[in-house]
């Protein structure tokens, strides 16, 4: 009976530190709602995109979703950097798109939700200085075409 009485009192203890643990971390308890849509060239739904979340420091990752043209996320209330991209490619043609990177901040008090826009990326022409050419064994020939 006594060992009955000292495990009850120590299972209410338990569980009563266990839940004070969580005093001061509301944001667990009460996620914050963040609606991300993304919006292609056309300024229609883009359905294939992934979604991209980080820390307003970028040193901690939220995560990575498939955006499906619309799609919300539960995150801590906080401050963060939201951006999409997205890769097609077409008949062996490979397009990359990315959206300007977004600073939101999300609150639990109410929704926040922002809107990106895909711009299709600008391939950068490579030019090689001809001490790189000849360090990449490159010969005259094919160099001619490169530049």
């Amino acid at each position: 009976m006594q060992m009955k009485k000292t495990c009850v009192r120590f299972l209410s203890f338990f569980l009563l530190i266990s839940g004070s643990s969580h005093w001061g971390r509301t944001e667990t308890l009460n996620p914050a709602a963040l609606q991300v849509t993304i919006l292609d060239e056309n300024r229609s739904l883009a359905r294939a995109a992934h979604i991209y979340i980080f820390s307003s420091n970028k040193k901690k990752f939220f995560g990575t979703r498939d955006a499906h043209g619309i799609t919300t996320f539960e995150l801590p209330a906080g401050d963060y950097r939201v951006y999409a991209g997205l890769t097609l490619k077409t008949d062996g043609i490979v397009d990359h798109y990315a959206s300007p990177e977004a600073s939101v901040r999300v609150t639990s008090s109410e929704p926040t939700s922002v809107i990106l826009t895909l711009q299709k990326a600008q391939e950068p022409e490579m030019v090689l200085s001809d001490t790189a050419r000849q360090k990449l064994g490159i010969d005259d020939e094919l160099a001619k075409y490169l530049n």
